[in-house]
């Protein structure tokens, strides 16, 4: 039942594993392994070494729960089907869960590391001295890239709310800097006033650009940087 292919997530081997048929217990330990090592929300996922590595397989995790997403707050499901698949509980996991996974590789800065490393480790695309055909090696990282950032795209787009851009951020930062001031320069002024003795606390000057997440900017920036390595791969964002 764990690899069922049309009941309807039921049979889901991607799902959370409490969703499955049976609960917990008819997963496969291999398969509990995967989604605790790719949900956020689980223990184990601060277990990976390299977080921007992670928050990559996360979000593919993501794209291939999406489906499931869709299926279960499908109308076309039976009462028997919304039954077995555990209704709103199971939609609001399934949900949760992708949401959680889509939104990590912001967090882990994962989209700057597939632009500034993984994109420039693939290469550029070469010919065969004997053939006209591009190198195989390239061609299938390339194609995987490409696919999973148009999906990646198609995916976030699907929110109202879109990731916040670099410019927003900056705004926001500029802002509780600028309350973080006023607020202990309001201590200090009371503490004046009480005569009690003040212990100043150090407040940046400058926001620390270095702590700000994979924005808006960045997704699009590693599209683009997809496309200009190879533009043949262009279609893929055209037809998502």
């Amino acid at each position: 039942s764990t690899h069922g292919p049309n009941g309807f997530g039921a049979g889901n081997a991607l799902l959370p594993p409490q969703l499955a048929v049976g609960g917990p217990t008819e997963i496969p330990a291999n398969l509990m392994t995967i989604n605790q090592r790719l949900d956020p929300n689980s223990g184990q996922y601060s277990n990976w070494k390299r977080q921007d590595i992670g928050g990559l397989m996360s979000a593919a995790y993501a794209l291939l729960l999406w489906p499931s997403t869709s299926i279960f707050s499908s109308p076309q499901k039976s009462p028997r089907e919304r039954s077995s698949s555990g209704g709103s509980v199971s939609s609001s996991t399934v949900h949760h869960v992708f949401r959680s996974c889509l939104e990590t590789p912001t967090m882990t800065k994962s989209l700057t590391f597939a632009r500034m490393s993984l994109l420039p480790g693939i290469g550029m695309p070469s010919m065969k001295s004997s053939s006209t055909i591009l190198d195989n090696d390239f061609s299938f990282y390339i194609s995987v890239l490409s696919d999973f950032t148009a999906q990646y795209l198609d995916a976030i787009s699907s929110f109202s709310d879109l990731p916040i851009s670099r410019a927003k951020w900056m705004d926001n930062e500029l802002q509780e800097l600028q309350v973080q001031h006023v607020q202990e320069h309001q201590r200090r002024q009371l503490n004046a006033w009480s005569g009690q003795s003040y212990q100043e606390i150090d407040i940046p000057t400058e926001v620390d650009i270095f702590k700000r997440p994979d924005c808006l900017d960045d997704i699009i920036a590693l599209a683009v940087s997809v496309c200009a390595s190879y533009p043949e791969c262009a279609n893929r964002f055209w037809s998502t």
